[in-house]
């Protein structure tokens, strides 16, 4: 299946999560570094995981003929996929399919996007969006975590790829000054 620019971007992000994960140990997966890192390698995955999870339920719900409410905030706080390597590397697996398999031709598949705003009141918005919008989100949002995946790895003495962590955007000038 031939995907959207969108989709892809999401595919690269999620290989890249999984190729990281082949080169470190659960030691590695689980450690954390203070007083500079306040979570491991394994809470920034589950946190990713947590993301790609939103958006695959309200999907499901949208096939389903439900409402499609991506809510960033049902979380799985000190869940067995950031201590344990394998699992969050299958759990990367079952996304990575997911995004593989994914039709969004229809560009306008609507959603409800939830998520607590405020942080000294418990407040939650909720904003129309398009799934299309927030896969390009949870992406970035990925990229964001996979910068601070690096610095912990590098913490630790772990080699990364050079462009873990970076933007498309920054991946593009960077290109273009090599030219």
């Amino acid at each position: 299946m031939t995907q959207t620019p969108v989709v892809q971007g999401n595919i690269e992000a999620v290989n890249q999560c999984l190729r990281f994960l082949t080169r470190i140990s659960s030691e590695q997966f689980t450690c954390v570094h203070r007083p500079i890192m306040s979570n491991s390698i394994g809470c920034h995955f589950r946190h990713i995981l947590d993301m790609y999870r939103a958006l695959i339920t309200a999907m499901d719900n949208l096939h389903e003929g439900g409402p499609a409410i991506v809510d960033y905030d049902i979380r799985r706080r000190n869940a067995a996929c950031e201590r344990e390597l394998q699992l969050a590397k299958n759990e990367l697996v079952e996304v990575l399919a997911w995004l593989q398999g994914l039709d969004i031709s229809d560009q306008k598949s609507c959603c409800t996007v939830r998520t607590e705003v405020t942080l000294e009141e418990t407040y939650s918005a909720e904003l129309a969006s398009g799934m299309v919008r927030e896969l390009v989100f949870v992406a970035s949002h990925t990229v964001h975590h996979l910068a601070i995946i690096s610095i912990a790895a590098r913490l630790q003495g772990v080699p990364v790829e050079e462009c873990l962590g970076v933007a498309p955007a920054t991946v593009t000038f960077f290109k273009a000054q090599t030219s």
